[in-house]
């Protein structure tokens, strides 16, 4: 096994020396410097940069990255939870989505199982009296599979941005009292 020595620095310059086998992936090199980053990461999207293109979590050191190169890190809050806080402030529903908990803890969410922990793929709002009209951020959870909003007592159009779920394979809006026509877009 060869040992490569990398240096990941982030926005602000702090530096961190990494010895690892060149034959793991960008995806185990990103754990291995999450855990020297510490909880700071932990609710962030954490993205690996080299020569200004963002590593690839699949792709192995060996193929990419050579003794001593120079990456970047950098941590972007993770945009499917922020999406999930709005709906929920503006539906008013009480669950335990918080920024304090994992996301793949969050009661009433499902998220895809492949390496990304920050994909929702299935929103479980049914059954919970809600009153509300349907928000326009649930159009920006791109990668839905599964929309259940059945069995409450949802107010108003459906959102055509509901149509921009290009992922979106069954939605379940019965037993509401939402009014117009089902859309094109849908």
């Amino acid at each position: 096994m060869n040992q490569i020595t990398l240096h990941v620095y982030n926005i602000t310059g702090e530096l961190i020396t990494v010895k690892c086998d060149n034959t793991i992936t960008i995806k185990d090199l990103k754990e291995i410097i999450g855990e020297r980053i510490g909880d700071n990461c932990k609710h962030y999207y954490f993205s690996l940069i080299s020569n200004n293109v963002e590593l690839d979590d699949n792709a192995y050191c060996n193929t990419i990255l050579k003794d001593n190169s120079k990456l970047f890190y950098m941590m972007r809050l993770n945009l499917e939870r922020e999406i999930l806080l709005e709906i929920k402030q503006k539906m008013g529903f009480n669950l335990n989505w918080n920024r304090n908990i994992e996301l793949s803890q969050w009661n009433q969410v499902q998220i895809h199982d492949n390496n990304s922990k920050f994909k929702v793929k299935q929103l479980q709002l049914y059954d919970l009296n809600l009153t509300e009209k349907i928000p326009t951020e649930i159009g920006q959870l791109v990668n839905l599979n599964t929309l259940y909003l059945d069995d409450n007592e949802l107010t108003g159009k459906i959102p055509t941005e509901i149509g921009q779920l290009i992922n979106l394979n069954e939605l379940y809006l019965d037993n509401n009292k939402l009014t117009g026509k089902i859309l094109t877009e849908i």
